[in-house]
């Protein structure tokens, strides 16, 4: 996370004034200014969070690549055994 000469967080600062964070300054960034231009306001704003479609749209990314990501990711979680406490 980025941090602000004042020791506070970017997304805190920048979603408190309602501006967008700056793609060179932080590493959060997304392209939706609906979230202050930042993937933790984002997460902060939709603590249940966000349908796949949802995220489609954020990323301006198609549904089918949102799901294939997602896919790849449940698949490299479960080879490095993250869901093994769920096979009780």
């Amino acid at each position: 996370m980025h941090k602000l000469e004042n020791g506070s967080l970017c997304f805190d600062f920048f979603d408190r004034v309602r501006k967008p964070c700056s793609k060179s300054d932080c590493r959060h960034w997304i392209d939706y200014e609906g979230d202050s231009n930042c993937s933790i306001v984002c997460a902060n704003r939709n603590p249940g969070g966000l349908s796949l479609r949802e995220v489609a749209a954020r990323l301006d990314i198609s549904f089918p690549r949102v799901k294939q990501i997602q896919d790849k990711a449940v698949e490299k979680a479960a080879k490095r055994g993250l869901f093994d406490f769920m096979e009780e």
